[in-house]
């Protein structure tokens, strides 16, 4: 699962709005995924959080870079 917040020229940076760790306790209110990460700039945040549910659900990593 994704979540992501970015923002305009002229908003206040995303650090001031959200942090990482409040995007994955969004995505997971129930459980704590088996992998989960971040990438920020000060215009976006993108968070990733990542279940094991089967075997090559096991090699994946978050976040995923292409």
């Amino acid at each position: 699962m994704f979540a992501a917040i970015f923002s305009r020229a002229q908003s206040p940076p995303v650090g001031e709005l959200a942090d990482g760790a409040t995007l994955v306790s969004a995505l997971a209110p129930f459980s704590q995924p088996d992998a989960k990460g971040e990438w920020q700039s000060e215009k976006a945040l993108i968070v990733q959080a990542v279940w094991h549910n089967t075997p090559e659900s096991l090699q994946e990593i978050a976040p995923e870079v292409c």
